[in-house]
């Protein structure tokens, strides 16, 4: 998943969040990114692409994280 290359990384990391059963803050949080920056895309300013990374990696690595996860019956 790359979602960096999207026209509206905001909106692209909030879907990834909700197929994670999740939220932005949360992934924000696991990233180690501070919740200000969340604001800052979502307002259209430009946001340091190191945290965008880290957003994307920490999605990344809950997706992974799941496909391996049994699932419960």
């Amino acid at each position: 998943m790359n979602l960096i290359k999207d026209e509206n990384v905001y909106k692209s990391l909030q879907k990834a969040a909700i197929e994670l059963d999740t939220n932005i803050a949360d992934i924000a949080r696991g990233a180690g990114v501070d919740r200000s920056h969340i604001q800052y895309w979502k307002d259209g300013t430009p946001g340091a692409i190191c945290n965008l990374i880290k957003m994307q990696n920490e999605i990344n690595r809950r997706v992974s994280e799941k496909s391996e996860t049994p699932t419960k019956l």
